[in-house]
């Protein structure tokens, strides 16, 4: 087999595997935009509620009524290290999306259940919480 020979069976499979790469990576970036999309949806969904339940102000920064600071006095210094450690670092979006994997279930059981919170409420608070520690 001669290198012609070996070049025109290769060609067409590497041609093949280049274009389903680059299909591949297309997905990928939109489907990645999709989900950002969805994530800044949910926020603002959570800053609609968070305003309509008069749980404070989404002037930037958001922040808190007193009586809903309250709510978070026994996680407050765990989202406060949480802050200094890893979150000032963080976007928005970012920031909403790790306290909803740190905090979670903690948000849901101690502030989103008793107070009858739903759409990432929340973790609007918490963030307002996690940025109070930081001047």
């Amino acid at each position: 087999m001669t290198v012609t020979d070996l070049w025109q069976v290769l060609t067409p499979t590497v041609t093949g595997i280049i274009g389903v790469a680059a299909y591949s990576v297309n997905r990928f970036i939109r489907l990645e935009h999709k989900i950002d999309v969805l994530w800044d949806f949910h926020m603002r969904r959570a800053k609609t509620e968070f305003v309509a339940k008069d749980l404070g102000t989404i002037n930037s920064p958001i922040f808190l009524n007193p009586g809903t600071r309250g709510w978070y006095g026994g996680m407050a210094a765990d989202l406060k290290m949480f802050y200094d450690k890893v979150g000032s670092r963080l976007t928005e979006r970012e920031l909403f999306i790790e306290i909803e994997q740190r905090f979670g279930d903690r948000l849901l059981k101690e502030i989103c259940i008793p107070h009858g919170l739903t759409a990432g409420v929340g973790i609007l608070g918490a963030m307002a919480i996690c940025r109070e520690s930081t001047p």
